[in-house]
């Protein structure tokens, strides 16, 4: 979303937008995330989406993954070219290889897949990969816009 410029656009027209940092201690980030969960419209991109159209999401905290499966009126879901794979086998190993490996870089955390270029399926209070989400279809009730971009974007 940041690499579309959506928060400042958002901003500049006067909407509100609940974000967190990394800097953020935690019950200040505790809080932006449960406001989030009631927001009118969340933004969020998948780690993969299979040719099959299924949107794949892994959450350290659990806070995107629950907003994704119910919680704002509206979802857009936004997904660079970058994202799409052929079979769910496919996300399931991009969100593990390439997406959590750069979220921890990106993070500065001392996982072992950083340093190992893989996943290793650490158990340190630092992991990254502790839910994981997967949308099939669109929830009955569930108010879901999909984007495919054709620009590689995010991880």
């Amino acid at each position: 979303m940041r690499a579309l410029g959506i928060p400042d656009l958002l901003s500049k027209f006067g909407v509100t937008v609940f974000t967190h940092t990394p800097e953020m201690g935690r019950d200040e980030r505790l809080s932006v995330w449960r406001r989030a969960q009631h927001a009118d419209v969340y933004f969020a991109s998948p780690q993969a989406v299979s040719m099959d159209g299924e949107l794949f999401f892994l959450d350290a905290h659990g806070n995107r993954a629950g907003a994704v499966v119910f919680g704002p009126r509206r979802l857009v879901l936004l997904a660079g070219r970058n994202k799409l794979v052929p079979r769910a086998e496919d996300a399931r190993r991009r969100m593990r290889e390439v997406a959590a490996i750069a979220n921890n870089i990106r993070l500065k955390r001392p996982n072992p897949c950083v340093t190992a270029g893989e996943c290793r399926e650490c158990t340190g209070a630092t992991r990254i990969c502790n839910v994981q989400v997967v949308l099939h279809r669109r929830p009955e009730y569930a108010d879901i816009r999909i984007g495919l971009i054709n620009e590689d974007l995010g991880y």
